[in-house]
């Protein structure tokens, strides 16, 4: 009975189901994960933090503010206590060497010259900014994501088909070593398929480490394993929503949509204000103060008062110091100006790129197909020739290099048609984990 339950213990930890394998990844997967941890991402978004942060900084100078001194003095004579009222018998205050002051201050702008409300507003643009910039940032991050993984995917059906033609190139060279040994082929056909066989090996060598390489690529950008960011755990996939066609119309919707487009003209914004908050300065201003005072001495002695009133103040002349900075300001938003004009070009071109890279490889897609297709037959017929007897070796080996050389191609133009059309939905301010659930699809 001891015997049979051990027997039984022993299949049952043998034949246990083996612990769950690592669910493949999938290319939103690895898009979420890149934009919660990749440090370009947290920079943005650290900034648009610090420009919120200005915001109520400066809101806050609108309001009344409070203020707090407080002095302890030591004189070499006697010293006041508190200030003299008056001259009359019993209103001088006493004296004493060591003095305490407690100063409480109070204020409030009642006229500023549209400072303050000028800088909250420039504060705002610089935010609204900020946030276009780490949306820039997160779309940059993504579509670095999405064609890293694409490049995984596309070396390694590259890595897929020349392994198909090692396989085959074996088969050739035992093919032509057992007819030599026949007597029925020329060790010239051992040597040429020995030739082939270990070029077709060294050729391995660099596809695999070209695929090795787009995975750490791609490893690094999620800030994950390398384990995590191989071929065969991810998820192959395509893009449902196809390119536009017109040009014209899609320059003009990355134009509005841009993020960077929209950083550039917020800058213009800022700039104007910062022109406003120049010229503010030349304005006067009016403020309400008041203050209680307690003073006191080492003896004691304390005392308390208070007064109130306006305060004005404005600039007569600083060496004109006002007017270069108002030159300075006014120069710094032709600038920014400008700017706009470069992103807005630079937009375009990138625009003009991606459609052009999407008809291209769309066109050469079609030809590669048919090509490859082609080949194959042509690789078939070959090996089936040499099978039979009239083939030659050179023809077979011929027709598996261009073989090879279509599926790679394809592979190559399938990958150039999905940066394309990422590139392009980067430009136009599209391509978000959202934008990725609606337009991914899981290819088999």
């Amino acid at each position: 009975m001891m015997r049979w339950w051990w027997t039984l213990g022993v299949l049952v930890f043998f034949t246990a189901p083996p612990a769950e394998a690592q669910a493949p990844m999938s290319v939103v997967d690895a898009t979420e994960r890149a934009l919660a941890r990749y440090p370009s991402v947290a920079a943005a978004a650290a900034r648009v933090d610090e420009s919120r942060a200005a915001v109520r900084e400066a809101r806050a100078a609108q309001r009344p503010t409070v203020q707090v001194r407080a002095t302890a003095t030591q004189y070499e004579q006697d010293m006041l206590v508190s200030p003299i009222h008056g001259f009359q018998p019993g209103l001088t205050p006493p004296f004493d060497p060591t003095l305490f002051q407690t100063v409480v201050t109070a204020s409030y702008p009642l006229y500023d010259g549209a400072f303050r409300s000028s800088r909250v507003l420039q504060t705002e643009r610089m935010s609204e900014g900020a946030t276009q910039a780490a949306t820039t940032a997160a779309h940059l991050v993504a579509a670095q994501v999405v064609t890293s993984y694409g490049r995984v995917l596309s070396r390694s059906q590259v890595l897929r088909a020349h392994d198909q033609r090692i396989r085959a190139l074996d088969a050739e060279q035992q093919r032509a070593t057992r007819l030599f040994e026949t007597g029925r082929a020329a060790r010239l056909d051992v040597l040429r398929a020995n030739a082939a066989l270990a070029s077709a090996a060294a050729e391995r060598v660099s596809l695999a480490e070209a695929l090795d390489t787009a995975e750490r690529e791609l490893a690094r950008l999620i800030d994950g394993s390398v384990d995590e960011a191989r071929a065969d755990k991810l998820v192959p996939f395509g893009l449902a929503d196809p390119a536009g066609r017109d040009r014209a119309a899609l320059a003009d919707a990355a134009r509005r949509a841009s993020p960077a487009i929209q950083e550039a003209r917020l800058r213009v914004d800022a700039a104007d204000v910062a022109i406003a908050l120049v010229e503010s300065e030349g304005r006067p201003r009016l403020d309400v103060v008041g203050n209680v005072i307690n003073f006191g001495s080492a003896h004691g002695q304390f005392s308390t008062e208070w007064n109130a009133g306006v305060q004005l103040a404005h600039s007569i002349f600083n060496g004109g110091a006002t007017t270069q900075r108002l030159a300075r300001a006014r120069a710094a938003r032709a600038a920014e100006a400008a700017q706009v004009r470069v992103v807005e070009l630079r937009v375009d071109a990138e625009v003009d790129r991606a459609l052009s890279a999407a008809a291209e490889a769309a066109a050469r897609s079609e030809s590669l197909s048919v090509a490859e297709a082609r080949f194959a037959e042509v690789a078939r017929i070959e090996q089936l020739r040499l099978d039979t007897g009239p083939g030659v070796q050179t023809d077979y080996l011929r027709a598996e290099a261009d073989l090879l050389a279509a599926r790679a191609s394809l592979a190559e133009v399938e990958y150039g048609a999905l940066a394309a059309r990422i590139e392009l939905a980067r430009v136009m301010g599209e391509l978000d984990v959202d934008w990725l659930r609606r337009n991914v699809v899981v290819k088999p």
